[in-house]
């Protein structure tokens, strides 16, 4: 019989698409796990910038950090009392925010009395919470 025969393999033809296809769910998948790994690495970096000290030590860290934003840093000199007098300066609106937030600071740093009532740890949170939001509304119309 002269006519070829055919193979009794057929030929493999190579896959017209052969990229990446996922289905959505994989991705999905996919980007909520990055999102948690980029979590997890802002609130390890949180931790280390801001671990846990005596609360009222952290909640002054922070008022410094985020003072910093604004270019309010506190200087090499200044006593945690000068630099509240010139937070208040600044933030009129705030004193009482800022006088709480730089005795308890200075009262937990520098004292043998370290533990807070829940209701001190209370009003620091207040206090925080309004200095914080006061700095980004400071932040935001300066821009």
């Amino acid at each position: 019989s002269d006519q070829p025969q055919p193979s009794e393999s057929p030929a493999v033809l190579p896959a017209a698409n052969s990229g990446l296809s996922f289905s959505p769910v994989i991705w999905v998948a996919i980007i909520l796990g990055m999102l948690l790994i980029v979590w997890i690495l802002i609130s390890s970096w949180y931790s280390k910038k801001f671990g846990r000290k005596d609360y009222a030590v952290e909640t002054w860290g922070k008022l410094c950090y985020f003072s910093s934003w604004l270019r309010l840093s506190p200087r090499p000199q200044q006593t945690a009392e000068e630099y509240g007098n010139y937070l208040t300066q600044v933030f009129p609106e705030q004193k009482q925010s800022i006088n709480r937030l730089t005795q308890a600071f200075i009262n937990t740093r520098f004292s043998a009395h370290k533990d807070l009532a829940e209701t001190e740890k209370e009003l620091i949170r207040r206090s925080w919470r309004s200095m914080f939001w006061a700095i980004v509304r400071r932040r935001l119309t300066s821009v």
